[in-house]
């Protein structure tokens, strides 16, 4: 399913996820930066998982598993958006509080590359479960109006936007 991506309904934080997505296609995105996402993190050095370039920041396993964490809730977003007729506002969420509570001693690189793939199929499998009006839907997500649409082509536009920083600032 095409979209005109100047078109979907989101937060203006949201455009600089937006502008690095390749495809209109829906379905060809979503498996475009999955191809990318495997590709790149297949390819980092196992010692490189536990750097960070400053006090601070997150390792590289961390800014993964941030990939993977904010896919999930926003397919949470979309489900509950796109299945609601008239959905409660949905909550943001603190990633720094996310991440400050996850089990990182699991996050070698076999873990990480298994649960993208995972939950990168179920969002693509999800979007096989919806009716073509429910892209349209909108509802609030950390008090934003948010399109259904949106939510997937940020998801996909995140993981870019992550991988060129963990190229520029962690794996030079």
């Amino acid at each position: 399913m095409h979209f005109d991506l100047s078109q979907l309904v989101r937060a203006p934080y949201y455009d600089k996820y937006i502008e690095l997505v390749q495809e209109t296609d829906l379905s060809l995105e979503l498996i475009s930066s999955k191809n990318l996402f495997l590709s790149e993190v297949g390819e980092i050095p196992v010692n490189k998982l536990s750097f960070s370039y400053a006090s601070g920041k997150w390792t590289t396993a961390e800014v993964l598993l941030h990939i993977i964490e904010t896919e999930v809730i926003f397919n949470y977003r979309a489900l509950r958006i796109s299945r609601d007729a008239k959905p409660e506002p949905l909550a943001g969420y603190d990633d720094e509080r996310y991440m400050s509570a996850a089990r990182k001693d699991a996050l070698d690189l076999p873990f990480i590359l298994e649960y993208f793939e995972s939950v990168r199929n179920s969002t693509i499998s999800m979007l096989k479960t919806l009716q073509s009006n429910d892209f349209q839907k909108r509802g609030l997500a950390n008090s934003q109006d948010i399109q259904v649409a949106a939510l997937f082509f940020v998801t996909s536009g995140h993981c870019r936007h992550h991988l060129n920083i963990l190229k520029s600032k962690y794996l030079q």
